[in-house]
């Protein structure tokens, strides 16, 4: 199975500053659906460095690529729109900045161990039961 997303806290143990605009970057594009998300080289140019570098401060900060890390919040957002909403896939996809809603079902399967909607009865269904 693979890595499980990055979570919130993990940014806090981020040291150099440049890797966390990047990363409040790509989670300010995927909250606020800027589609497409930025591109290495523009978030790079944000924080003036080169791709390279910041690839390679971005991957020995937090173990992660900048491509999983971006994964691993939309996924994050899919959970949680799945837990607490009843968008479609396919909307839901929209909002995590997936193209085909089959690409997010292959991620979130490969990340989560479910498929969206498994995810969502499993954690769905046990919010509503706690309202009984």
């Amino acid at each position: 199975m693979a890595k499980p997303p990055p979570t919130h806290a993990r940014r806090r143990n981020i040291s150099d500053w440049r890797v966390k605009r990047v990363f409040d970057l790509m989670a300010c594009s995927l909250e606020h659906c800027s589609s497409p998300p930025p591109s290495v080289r523009e978030l790079a140019a944000e924080v003036h460095l080169s791709k390279f570098r910041l690839e390679h401060r971005f991957k020995e900060q937090t173990g992660l690529t900048i491509k999983q890390c971006f994964k691993g919040l939309a996924l994050r957002k899919a959970a949680r729109l799945l837990s607490n909403s009843l968008l479609s896939i396919k909307a839901i996809s929209i909002e995590c900045l997936y193209k085909w809603p089959v690409n997010l079902t292959e991620d979130f399967k490969k990340w989560f161990g479910k498929t969206p909607s498994e995810y969502r009865v499993a954690h769905f269904t046990k919010k509503r039961s706690t309202f009984y």
